[in-house]
Formats: C-alpha cells, structure tokens, sequence
C-alpha cells in the first residue's frame, strides 16, 4: 500500500510538514495490471474467458494464473504489454 501526495517544492520547507524533502527517498513501482491490459480482454466486462469477469478475477486480474470452473477453455490473465512504472516518494519519519 502506498500514498501519493503532491506538493511544490516551497511546501517541503513549510512548518506544516512532517517531512522535509531531504528526508525523501525517490523510486519507480509497477503499476498492477487490470482486465483491460491482458491480451484476453474484449472490452466491457468480458474477456476469452467469461462473458462476464468474476469480481474476484477483476479485483486482481494477474492472480488467475490457472483456468478455474465455469470460465471458457484454458485462457488465463497473460499481459498485452510491458508493465507501467510510476515514480513515487517514501518519506523517513523525522525524529525529535
């Protein structure tokens, strides 16, 4: 679980601030995959394999990794592309 905030630059000196911008660490995460980035997906709510994607499959599209009852042959979630990455900040609590 992560958070992002925004804030300009003059916001990391401000006294309302917690952390300082020195006290942040920079790095780049992988962005989940959804239903419409499998190469499976029809679009709606349907893939190859359901007319209509389970909720538990669309809550977590790269977790059906094998076919399960009730779904049309043998598709499981494969990416039609190379996943997203988005920069995201880690603050380092500031001591007393």
């Amino acid at each position: 679980m992560f958070f992002v905030t925004f804030f300009t630059l003059s916001d990391c000196y401000s006294k309302n601030y917690v952390y300082l911008c020195s006290d942040m660490t920079e790095k780049q995460v992988k962005i989940p995959f959804g239903c419409p980035d499998c190469k499976h997906f029809k679009g709606g709510l349907g893939c190859k394999a359901f007319d209509v994607i389970p909720l538990e499959i669309f809550d977590a599209p790269e977790s059906h990794t094998e076919p399960i009852d009730g779904q049309q042959g043998n598709f499981v979630f494969e990416p039609a592309h190379e996943p997203e990455t988005m920069r995201v900040y880690e603050a380092t609590p500031a001591t007393a």
